[in-house]
């Protein structure tokens, strides 16, 4: 507890981050039975899917820890340089069984430069280190629903919504030459394409270890909870009632919502892709 208490006062000190972290991980190793990572690109609902983990008492799910990394964790100077530290304190700060975080994992996203800075096998690498063997890889197969809900966000400011709240369609002009993802823009078509190679690769990395893949219209869509269930079952965990507190924030069909959804349909013609413009 003093140890703690000090580090509170004096985390930006690299000498009192290392006690503390030496002496949380003599505390919780006892208890913490596996760290769980989770992969995914964003708007695939991994909110709702973590907002369930966090109802069973034997997780502790955090979410996407590197979002907006710069301005959450600017009080620890060295940030830059030791960014999966914040990781390590966040993860030894919960007392639990199973710990539980999200990376959105491409290379534009939280790996890019001034945040993570790492590629994606030297990444999973560290996480084993930090003692992850369980991973999770969630996907939406539905490329072009996926890029309208993260167009609407950006928009609308609203990223997700209680079950209670009420929701009507924001219009939105997909940037077909320019879209953005990350801190990169690129066409539409290239960015389906860097979506298809992400998870070959994601895949092909995790395929020896412990690995679970869940797709978003399977799993989530319709029934959140049955995603839920897999991963208690994945970590042999009692897969306890739980409630479902958000809803979907863009329910509408995409010509409702994409103002030149005629365009998307056409760019996306004779192409691998041209089902995701099914309404």
């Amino acid at each position: 507890m003093l140890l703690k208490k000090i580090f509170q006062r004096h985390y930006s000190s690299g000498i009192v981050l290392d006690l503390y972290l030496i002496y949380q991980k003599f505390i919780y190793n006892k208890i913490r039975l596996g760290n769980v990572a989770m992969f995914h690109t964003g708007r695939c609902g991994s909110t709702v899917l973590g907002n369930l983990l966090n109802q069973n008492p034997e997780i502790s799910w955090v979410g996407e820890v590197f979002e907006d990394m710069q301005k959450r964790y600017r009080k620890y100077r060295w940030r830059k340089e030791k960014p999966l530290k914040i990781l390590e304190i966040i993860m030894y700060s919960r007392e639990c069984r199973y710990f539980g975080f999200e990376t959105k994992s491409m290379k534009e996203q939280h790996l890019r430069l001034h945040w993570i800075d790492m590629n994606l096998i030297d990444y999973i690498g560290a996480l084993c280190q930090l003692g992850f063997k369980h991973f999770i890889i969630l996907k939406r197969r539905n490329y072009l629903k996926r890029a309208m809900s993260a167009t609407v966000g950006f928009k609308s400011g609203i990223w997700h919504q209680k079950k209670d709240e009420t929701n009507n369609p924001i219009q939105i002009n997909i940037e077909i030459n320019n879209f953005k993802i990350g801190n990169t823009s690129k066409h539409l078509l290239q960015h389906f394409r860097d979506l298809d190679q992400h998870y070959l690769e994601l895949n092909s990395i995790l395929e020896k270890k412990c690995l679970l893949n869940l797709i978003y219209e399977d799993d989530i869509q319709d029934n959140p909870i049955s995603a839920y269930n897999k991963i208690c079952d994945f970590l042999k965990i009692e897969p306890v009632p739980v409630e479902i507190r958000r809803k979907k924030t863009n329910p509408f069909k995409m010509s409702e919502v994409i103002k030149n959804f005629d365009e998307v349909k056409e760019t996306l013609r004779n192409t691998k892709y041209e089902w995701m413009t099914a309404e």
